[in-house]
């Protein structure tokens, strides 16, 4: 199975992420990864091959699959091999099964978590995960945008645009 994801990946179709390893600040290849479609088209065509309804698509997913993309074109370098080069970019999750959708490690320093909940409202529960493990990061919302003790809130169209 990992010689299909890994042929995918480096076709640009497909990004895994390896789990972030808090000790090492690094990926660990031994835990389970987390795939994404690079692109919504490739989304949108599987889902027509099984026969899921363009209604029942969930946005939610796609916009993080768009918000993990957009982390890997600005903040990876050996990308024009294929995405299985991902060195940068990792996902999270605690013994406890909570899980932070990225974690974006540019240096030993310089760790920054990032869940995307792309909904109407955003409550403190929604980032409870990364103030207890990381003391700080950012939350990708549909449209709320605030500023708190270490924790940014910002619309996925405001968050993608400061990307670029």
């Amino acid at each position: 199975m990992i010689d299909y994801i890994i042929t995918f990946s480096d076709s640009f179709t497909l990004y895994y992420l390896e789990h972030f390893d808090k000790n090492k600040l690094t990926g660990n290849p031994a835990k389970e990864k987390k795939l994404y479609f690079f692109d919504p088209f490739y989304y949108y065509i599987i889902s027509r091959i099984i026969n899921l309804p363009y209604t029942k698509i969930d946005k939610s997913t796609l916009i993080e699959s768009l918000v993990g993309a957009h982390l890997i074109r600005n903040f990876e370098q050996g990308i024009y091999q294929g995405f299985s080069n991902i060195e940068k970019i990792f996902y999270w999750k605690s013994a406890k099964g909570k899980e932070i959708d990225f974690i974006l490690s540019n240096s030993k320093n310089n760790i920054i978590p990032i869940e995307v909940k792309y909904q109407n409202i955003i409550n403190p529960i929604d980032y409870i995960t990364i103030k207890k493990s990381f003391k700080k990061g950012i939350v990708v919302s549909k449209n709320t945008f605030s500023i708190g003790e270490n924790i940014v809130i910002l619309p996925a169209s405001s968050f993608l645009y400061l990307l670029n």
